[in-house]
């Protein structure tokens, strides 16, 4: 028993069975780890208005000149409101006594179906801790403030002081200067979206990119994908923009397709026409919030895989992938707005169609991959716009939403590419427009 005070015990303060052990034990020193944060987490008792941003928390103890655990020193515990409130998640070690030089460090991530915490979307705070003698407790406080979030604070070889915060840290109001309703109604054909924190990307399909967490202002947003007769309106058109070409709706006179989205617009079209309304294009940022259910989900209206009736996808009768033209049973090409059964967001009462098919959207961003300069950093981005080349598109802009001519694949609200060539269009993109409040 001597043997085991003396290389490394663990208890939870918060009554583990664990910490029975220690009774068995003489008196010795402890130190004692109290985890604050400010995060948006789940509750035990309540479902929550916002969606938490991460689920797990893990306490890793290190000996010193070590760069991995000791031996029984990583616990994991389930992230809840309650769990910090109650400071549950409090964690004691006994180190060996008058010995400097040992760590802990305290992560808070997100599960999401991935073992492990991952850089861009974990908050971690790495502390040296202080030598105690034979008796008496020692208190360390680790802070993981959500702004912290993919920028690690400290490390092994550089650990922080255990310091305790001069204001403590409450769940849930990290982003409560963003997370309100607009100051103002709606106009015309417009929904709210309430501002917040959420990650965009995706910890399991790498193709959509690394989950980074944005904070987005209250904006307005169009209800629908702008429409032919819309754009007829503003006299915008000029030869070959929007494309005459086959598969393309826009007509320079009234007629049957007046209703059913634009498309084979370039992205300067699509942007001037934003702007001559008093909007602009969405941000990616913008985009994937309604797209998800302000972060909540994978597709508007939750989680499971749409159906052909569910939205206007696989509907090219021309391509050579069956599963581009798996639902052509229902129709060929876009429709008018909310045809798909599940294709809507409800915000104050006002629903929001086609977001993730029909035709897919221009998005103001350029686009850039993993590791361009818009993704270069790991921390917390408020509210993003990328105007910067990236290595492989050059210049080109981001596209996001499904449409009648891509699979249930590209429905997911975290999906992006980049779209067609600027100049040009495509018939399978069109556009929406976006306001500030």
């Amino acid at each position: 028993m001597r043997r085991a005070l003396h290389s490394v015990a663990f208890l939870l303060v918060a009554g583990s069975a664990t910490a029975g052990c220690l009774e068995e034990l003489p008196p010795t020193g402890q130190i004692v780890l109290h985890v604050e944060t400010d995060a948006t987490l789940a509750s035990e008792r309540s479902a929550g208005a916002h969606p938490a941003l991460f689920d797990r928390l893990r306490v890793e103890w290190f000996e010193p000149g070590k760069d991995a655990p000791c031996d029984g020193c990583l616990r994991e515990f389930a992230a809840t409101q309650e769990v910090f409130l109650e400071d549950r998640a409090s964690t004691g070690f006994v180190p060996r006594p008058f010995v400097s030089g040992y760590r802990a460090r305290a992560t808070l991530y997100r599960h999401a179906g991935v073992a492990g915490p991952r850089a861009t979307s974990s908050i971690t705070t790495t502390l040296e801790l202080p030598a105690v003698g034979a008796d008496g407790i020692a208190h360390v406080w680790a802070a993981l403030r959500t702004v912290d979030v993919g920028a690690p604070r400290g490390a092994l070889d550089a650990p922080l002081s255990g310091e305790r915060p001069s204001k403590a840290l409450r769940p849930g109001t990290w982003d409560d200067d963003v997370r309100r309703e607009c100051t103002e109604p709606p106009g015309p054909f417009e929904a709210c979206v309430p501002g917040g924190g959420f990650f965009i990307g995706s910890a399991s399909h790498p193709i959509e990119g690394r989950e980074h967490l944005v904070k987005v202002s209250p904006f307005y947003v169009d209800v629908h994908e702008v429409t032919v007769r819309e754009f007829r309106r503003t006299r915008l058109a000029r030869e070959g923009d929007p494309s005459p070409r086959t598969g393309c709706n826009f007509s320079p006179a009234a007629g049957e397709w007046d209703d059913l989205p634009i498309n084979c617009i370039s992205h300067g079209m699509a942007a001037a026409y934003c702007e001559r309304i008093g909007k602009k294009l969405l941000t990616e940022a913008q985009f994937e919030r309604v797209a998800t259910g302000l972060g909540a989900f994978d597709y508007p209206w939750g989680r499971s895989l749409p159906e052909c009736g569910d939205a206007i996808f696989a509907r090219d009768d021309g391509a050579s992938i069956a599963e581009y033209k798996a639902c052509v049973s229902l129709g060929v090409g876009a429709t008018r707005a909310g045809a798909g059964a599940l294709d809507r967001l409800a915000l104050g009462g006002i629903e929001i169609t086609d977001l993730a098919g029909n035709l897919s959207e221009w998005m103001l961003d350029t686009y850039n991959d993993e590791g361009d300069p818009c993704f270069a950093s790991g921390g917390l981005l408020v509210d993003p716009v990328c105007a910067v080349a990236g290595a492989r598109v050059k210049g080109g802009h981001a596209v996001r939403g499904g449409s009648f001519a891509t699979s249930v694949l590209s429905l997911r609200g975290s999906t992006r590419t980049a779209g067609p060539t600027d100049d040009t269009g495509a018939k399978f993109v069109g556009l929406r427009c976006a306001r500030s409040e």
